[in-house]
């Protein structure tokens, strides 16, 4: 393999994000803010969620800012989904390329259906509604051929009834280009890393999420890219797989998977040990892009996620 990597940066870079990850493993504490994981841009999900080292356009801002390092136009992104119990997410995205590095911003809004309010003798009095909201700035710097940075500060607030929380987290990634006989990325990005938030007296630490992916394409026709990720906080682990075939230079075709942590050491694993099992497609009309994927989460339903890109 012939790498083009001049400095261990993006080794030490990794030592430290494993280093959090050992921090984190301590806690017992479940995750809260659980929108902040929900995700953006239909290709990358129908990818599985495998996008840290494959996602180079403005969906960068949530998966790793590293990648927005691989822009050449301005982008502007929207990410509508239809989620579980009639709520909807959607998601708004700016980047632009300058002389000193690439910018961006971004929204997410999760809003939820109205729910009823009752007393203590469980008697109706009246409906509040539930919303969760995230603003976020990123910068990222390519400081190689090879080699790129990237980080994102959010601002957040989830509200429940009359209660709210606020917070804030980072995100924080690297990417590297090198080649093994064909063109492969190498990404390792740490999400959600923040203070924890608070409810009133309840405080819970935010959906921290390290990941380390690998990706490489084949003829410009097919895409592979699989990705590790870890949540200390939940002490969950995934192994995801995500594939893209290009039909033509218009259409694309997605599918991904997900692996429980330690799977096969049932000894009857089969297909229910699967999670994520998702899928999508896309198209590709000069300046704009229209994606679209289709999560499926068990006997709580189905979701549905649309992407419209525009480079200008």
């Amino acid at each position: 393999m012939r790498l083009y990597l001049r400095d261990n940066t993006f080794i030490v870079s990794i030592l430290f994000g494993f280093f959090i990850c050992s921090l984190g493993h301590a806690q017992s504490s479940r995750a809260g803010a659980q929108f902040l994981q929900l995700g953006v841009g239909a290709r990358e999900l129908g990818l599985g969620t495998a996008a840290s080292a494959i996602t180079h356009d403005v969906h960068a801002l949530y998966w790793n800012p590293a990648g927005l390092t691989q822009i050449s136009k301005t982008q502007l992104g929207f990410t509508h989904g239809e989620w579980l119990l009639n709520s909807r997410y959607n998601f708004m995205g700016f980047a632009k390329k300058g002389s000193l590095g690439t910018f961006g911003m971004s929204g997410t809004y999760l809003s939820h259906e109205d729910q009823v309010a009752r007393d203590q003798n469980g008697e109706k009095i009246g409906t509040f509604s539930n919303s969760d909201w995230s603003l976020g700035l990123a910068y990222a710097q390519q400081t190689s051929p090879q080699l790129s940075f990237g980080a994102n500060v959010k601002f957040l607030q989830s509200r429940i009834y009359n209660k709210e929380a606020t917070g804030v987290a980072v995100d924080l990634g690297t990417l590297l280009h090198f080649v093994a006989g064909v063109p492969s990325q190498l990404a390792f990005t740490v999400r959600h890393l923040g203070p924890e938030i608070s409810f009133g007296n309840d405080t819970d630490p935010l959906p921290l999420t390290l990941a380390l992916g690998f990706a490489q394409e084949y003829l410009n026709l097919f895409l592979v890219s699989v990705e590790a990720q870890y949540e200390p906080y939940d002490e969950e682990t995934r192994f995801v797989l995500g594939t893209e075939f290009n039909l033509n230079p218009t259409l694309s075709l997605r599918g991904g998977y997900a692996l429980k942590e330690n799977p096969f050491e049932n000894e009857e694993f089969g297909i229910s040990d699967m999670t994520g099992l998702v899928g999508g497609f896309g198209i590709g009309l000069n300046s704009l892009q229209l994606d679209y994927a289709f999560l499926p989460f068990n006997n709580l339903g189905e979701t549905h996620r649309f992407s419209l890109l525009i480079k200008y």
